[in-house]
């Protein structure tokens, strides 16, 4: 039976790890002996690397990242050896399997020629994802690529492994799970997460590599949320507002063109007078009609705008307010909505950081001033949940850019129990 060491054997301070590969062939045994790419300080090797407790951040890091490594080119030289005679071994086949590790998309056939190899590692299909999508994604999705790939290379490296795609499985979701309820996730959160993984999994799917045959079975729980939205008292408390500084008042203009758009601020930040052109109704008259494609969805939009947003734009000279970053608008609506006294209380989630100086936030539930949880959303939910009912479902969707009811009922947290209560009011 094969078996691995890794070794540092160097006078120098820093060097690559060499990989030692033990076998028996006819009762006697061997060794090949060749270098990895890992490079490690002497100090670290000797001082840290089979340390078991470490206080040093920077080495209790770098000590995860090795043994991952190490553990998966262990497994990947050992599963190379697999299944071959003895007489197969050579320093050449070490080195070739080595190459191989760190190059998956490159292998060597048996006659020697280079053919292309599609890589089965899970992150390395969140970076083909993300460049085959560049053109077509929002920066939302790019985003989220990103973060969800960063969070799953953390579940990888405590677990000491290096995940293909055939791993993710139902004993990967229990796992990942659990890791993510550890560092202070939400249930929706980490069910968005596990959701964008599979994304990712059928999108290496489609393009020929192999995933679990449990993977249909990875299924995701989520919690029921209250939707956070401004009633159309709080509205007319926020227009009301005066002695506003110039600062907060552009903000609050915002804000209240997207309650009365039911657009998300990816989109409305964008608007210009240039987009606003006018079309005569069925009476004859000219009605101002914005026309704008969505960002996330592509679409290409036509919304109407309402007299409250038209009294907006008359107050600026026909301009939208300056535009401003998503965080100062987050930021500054807040100050807005504390102002206007919108202080009722309300279950909610709210990020917090975890523990003093962290810089790690997580949403903490809670019950909150209104105010404390509004957020550059809450103007789109406030549009749809405020004109339900009033305003016919197909219309709204069309104005919010929903594909469809079930999407658009969730968005705005309506359940069965809602809908038969509606339905009610046309059998009395």
């Amino acid at each position: 039976m094969a078996t691995v060491r890794f070794l540092f054997r160097t006078t120098k301070d820093k060097a690559k790890i060499k990989i030692r590969f033990f076998y028996r062939n006819n009762g006697s045994d061997y060794q090949l002996e060749t270098n990895i790419n890992l490079v490690v300080t002497r100090e670290y090797w000797e001082k840290y690397h089979n340390a078991t407790r470490i206080k040093d951040i920077t080495f209790r890091n770098m000590q995860n990242d090795v043994h991952v490594e190490l553990n998966a080119i262990e497994n990947f030289v050992l599963e190379k050896a697999g299944g071959k005679e003895a007489s197969f071994y050579d320093k050449n086949w070490l080195n070739q399997a080595i190459d191989q590790f760190y190059n998956p998309d490159i292998v060597s056939s048996e006659d020697g020629s280079v053919v292309e190899k599609i890589s089965e590692v899970l992150l390395d299909w969140f970076d083909i994802y993300k460049e085959d999508k560049k053109r077509t994604a929002s920066n939302a999705t790019i985003r989220k690529v990103n973060v969800v790939k960063q969070l799953v290379n953390r579940f990888q490296k405590e677990k000491r492994k290096k995940l293909l795609v055939k791993d993710v499985d139902v004993k990967f979701c229990n796992a990942f799970e659990e890791y993510c309820y550890n560092n202070g996730y939400s249930t929706n959160t980490i069910s968005r997460t596990i959701v964008f993984v599979k994304t990712i999994c059928n999108y290496a799917k489609a393009n020929g590599v192999m995933v679990s045959q449990t993977f249909d079975l990875v299924k995701t729980k989520r919690e029921k949320v209250k939707s956070i939205y401004l009633n159309e008292m709080d509205i007319l408390k926020i227009e009301k507002l005066d002695n506003l500084s110039e600062t907060l008042d552009n903000a609050r203009d915002w804000l209240l063109v997207s309650c009365y758009t039911g657009q998300r601020v990816s989109d409305f930040m964008r608007f210009e007078k240039d987009m606003i052109k006018y079309h005569k109704n069925k009476k004859g008259d000219l009605k101002a009609i914005l026309e704008f494609m969505q960002q996330k969805t592509s679409k290409q939009m036509s919304i109407p705008l309402s007299s409250k947003v038209l009294d907006i734009l008359d107050k600026r000279d026909g301009e939208f307010p300056r535009s401003i970053s998503d965080q100062k608008y987050n930021d500054y609506i807040k100050m807005v909505c504390e102002k206007a006294k919108i202080n009722e209380r309300v279950e909610g989630t709210k990020k917090e950081e975890v523990g003093k100086d962290s810089g790690v936030w997580r949403n903490k539930k809670g019950i909150f001033k209104k105010w404390e949880l509004v957020s550059s959303h809450i103007g789109r939910r406030s549009f749809a949940t405020n004109n339900y009912g009033k305003i016919p479902t197909v219309f709204l969707m069309n104005m919010t850019g929903h594909g469809t009811e079930k999407m658009f009922l969730t968005y705005i947290g309506k359940g069965s129990n809602d809908i038969a209560m509606e339905l009610s009011e046309y059998f009395d």
